[in-house]
């Protein structure tokens, strides 16, 4: 198999993408080589394509990137040592993986090993190809349940399980929620998933809060049309989970909190917070806490996804072969025609 060729796209500079063509990597011990089906264009790729992606300015990333962290795909080969996967099996994968040796790896938060490396950001090449490489560990077993266009979904679902749960979130609890991206619309179902009394969308775009309705928000707030809306529910909510990265939504998030409430925050910040006013964290004892991947969450994320307690109707909204992957990271850059999640496909339509 090492002799065969695969494809692959890299981004090569801001704005400028290209697939290429090589040999298949060989499979270390302990590691599995997977062909990947379909794979979905997240923000953190976006940011790569545009070059805003935060590390890229201070270099911890650099190009040539080959993007992509959502995917699915089936078990190639197997390394020596490989024990939990066989041949054929459908998987996918996670985002960081850590050392495995370090006391942060030991302790279960491998997110924040200082060896990290992220799949399709920096240290490992993405899924947008038609082979991914990677240790045994970082792979997780689908179930029949889940098809295809859900298990692309599953990464940033992950990601938001561990957001809420960064929050302290308790079910019972009413949740705001700012920015309909996937994250927030997936934070929809999640917090459902997890007890939530109440759940409000906050945003500017009226196709994703309406889309936000269909998937179970009990109301919408749209910041263009209904400004101040936003200012009757201050003090409601008991965890805001912050998904916009936008300055003004973290200070909303705070004014939306009660006393005693939680913000989580799963965006990166192009820039420094200037003019934050602190004040209210410490007059109304809130919590603000980062939440960076989802060490140790995803059989359990995965169980509720195939018990259907996630949905993702309308969340894929375009769809792409390998070989116009540019096209596509262009067309998830342009945040226009109505694109929430853009896939590219390898092996088959979703």
């Amino acid at each position: 198999m090492a002799s065969e060729a695969m494809r692959s796209c890299r981004v090569v500079a801001p704005h400028q993408a290209e697939v290429c063509r090589g040999e298949l990597p060989e499979v270390p011990p302990g590691w599995v080589l997977c062909r990947v089906a379909a794979m979905g264009i997240c923000g953190t790729d976006v940011e790569i394509y545009t070059g805003e992606l935060p590390y890229l300015r201070t270099g911890a990333v650099r190009y040539p990137v080959v993007p992509g962290h959502e995917w699915v795909g089936r078990v190639a080969a197997l390394g020596a040592g490989v024990t939990s996967l066989a041949e054929g099996d459908r998987v996918t994968g996670e985002t960081h993986v850590g050392c495995g040796r370090c006391p942060e790896c030991l302790a279960g938060r491998y997110n924040q090993c200082a060896a990290l490396l992220r799949v399709g950001i920096g240290g490992l090449p993405g899924a947008c190809a038609d082979y991914i490489l990677l240790p045994e560990q970082a792979l997780h077993r689908l179930p029949d349940e889940v098809p295809d266009e859900q298990a692309i979904l599953i990464e940033p679902s992950t990601v938001v399980h561990r957001a809420l749960l960064r929050a302290e979130f308790a079910g019972g609890e009413r949740v705001i929620i700012f920015g309909p991206g996937t994250l927030g619309l997936l934070g929809i179902s999640l917090a459902r998933a997890l007890g939530a009394a109440e759940v409000v969308l906050v945003g500017t775009r009226r196709e994703r809060l309406e889309l936000g309705r269909r998937l179970g928000a009990d109301r919408t707030v749209n910041l263009r049309e209904e400004g101040a809306a936003l200012g009757k529910l201050a003090g409601w909510a008991d965890v805001a989970l912050e998904a916009s990265g936008s300055p003004e939504a973290f200070s909303a998030a705070l004014a939306a909190l009660r006393p005693g409430g939680r913000l989580s925050l799963v965006s990166l910040y192009r820039a420094p917070l200037a003019g934050l006013d602190l004040n209210p964290l410490v007059a109304r004892n809130l919590k603000v806490a980062g939440s960076l991947g989802s060490p140790g969450l995803w059989p359990q994320t995965i169980r509720l996804w195939a018990a259907g307690r996630i949905r993702a109707e309308g969340l894929v909204t375009h769809r792409f072969d390998l070989e116009r992957a540019p096209e596509a990271l262009a067309v998830a850059a342009a945040r226009s025609g109505g694109a929430i999640k853009v896939a590219v496909e390898m092996e088959r339509r979703l």
